[in-house]
């Protein structure tokens, strides 16, 4: 049987990362690594109507007791095993990442936008829960999968001290050489992070000509996602993944986006990624 991977990326930062062990039932050999690089083109922030290109990377270490793996520009790590959950359908852990914020050492390419105050970087703490169940058995093969995960950052200092909720649910199938899956994203985040990010200040206003905005709290974004993989062998897949959101509430009344920017984002992305043992 193709070994397969266990976290399927598919959209803005997000991904189906299954607790389901069917990587791990394969053998007992510890600690599994899985490596990924890919190139996506997303937005040049969120809200933004410019987009850009750039190298994407995933790493994944599993021993008999916890899995380490990034998220986003950070890592998480999976502790379920360690007390004793069944077959990992379940996983959780904490979270611990860097958001690098906007126009903070790295220019934006609106120059509009670019003369507002940066929203400086950010350190997050939080956690995750996910599980994967089958919910459709397949004689002979693998079971459809249904896979939900939910997580909570806080921001620490920076630029921003605000909470954020990341919500997906999908569907996975592995089809022999191939796995796909797609499903549905929900971010929200209160009013210290949305207005971060989609606040303009006096200051700002004055710099740039844009309406004074407060922003609240509230949904950020929903999307919709996809994703293939295929295993060329028992090492390497290659991956392919879109994504498309929109940002509501706030987030897209704010002139940041309704006057500069767009609230429909998009992202697409190719990459591979290398199993050892």
């Amino acid at each position: 049987m193709i070994a397969r991977t266990r976290c399927y990326a598919f959209g803005m930062a997000i991904g189906f990362c299954l607790p389901g062990t069917t990587a791990l039932a394969e053998g007992s050999t510890f600690p599994k690594t899985e490596l990924g690089a890919a190139i996506g083109v997303s937005p040049d922030y969120l809200g933004s109507d410019d987009t850009e290109i750039a190298p994407l990377f995933s790493v994944a270490i599993t021993t008999d007791r916890f899995t380490f793996r990034n998220n986003g520009q950070g890592v998480e790590v999976d502790l379920s095993r360690a007390f004793g959950a069944a077959n990992g359908v379940i996983g959780w852990g904490p979270i611990l990442r860097y958001d690098g914020g906007r126009n903070d050492g790295s220019k934006v390419k609106d120059p509009v936008v670019s003369r507002m105050a940066p929203v400086e970087a950010s350190f997050e703490a939080g956690g995750f829960l996910e599980a994967a169940v089958p919910v459709l058995a397949a004689a002979g093969g693998d079971p459809l999968l249904l896979s939900a995960r939910l997580s909570v950052v806080q921001g620490l200092d920076g630029g921003h001290e605000g909470l954020l909720a990341e919500a997906e649910i999908g569907l996975v199938k592995p089809l022999g050489r191939w796995t796909v899956g797609g499903g549905v994203t929900l971010a929200a985040g209160d009013a210290d992070y949305t207005n971060a990010f989609f606040g303009v200040s006096s200051a700002d206003a004055a710099a740039t000509g844009l309406a004074r905005f407060q922003a609240g709290g509230g949904v950020r974004d929903a999307g919709l996602g996809a994703f293939a993989s295929y295993a060329v062998n028992d090492r390497l897949a290659v991956d392919l993944s879109a994504g498309f959101s929109t940002l509501l509430g706030d987030a897209a009344d704010s002139p940041v986006v309704a006057d500069r920017g767009r609230a429909e984002q998009a992202f697409v992305g190719i990459g591979v990624t290398w199993r050892f043992r």
